[in-house]
C-alpha cells in the first residue's frame, strides 16, 4: 500500500463494509506519519480525510485542521490549502 491508493480507497470509499481494509489504511497512515520520512505530508492528507470522515478513527474536525496546517507548514501545496478552506467553510456555516 501506498499514499497514492490510500488516496485512492477513501475517494471510492471502497472502505466502507471493510473493516479490514479501514484498520490497514489507518496503520499504513499512523505509521508513515511516525517515520516522517517520504510520503509525510501526503500520509497527513490522509489523516485528514480520515479524522474529517471518521474513518476508522474518531471523527474530529480539531485534529483534521491541525493536519492540514502541518502539512500547509511543510509546503504540502494547494491541496490542503483548500481543503482547510473546505473544512473551515463547512465549520463556519
Amino acid at each position: 500500500m501506498d499514499n497514492k491508493k490510500v488516496k485512492e480507497i477513501i475517494d471510492n470509499k471502497t472502505y466502507i463494509n471493510d473493516p479490514k481494509l479501514t484498520e490497514e489504511i489507518k496503520n499504513f497512515t499512523f505509521k508513515k506519519i511516525i517515520e516522517q520520512g517520504d510520503g509525510y505530508v501526503d500520509s497527513l492528507m490522509n489523516y485528514y480525510w480520515l479524522c474529517s470522515r471518521g474513518i476508522g478513527v474518531k471523527k474530529d474536525i480539531s485534529i483534521a485542521k491541525i493536519c492540514l496546517m502541518k502539512s500547509i507548514e511543510l509546503g504540502g501545496g494547494h491541496c490542503p490549502m483548500n481543503s482547510l478552506g473546505f473544512l473551515l467553510n463547512q465549520v463556519i456555516i
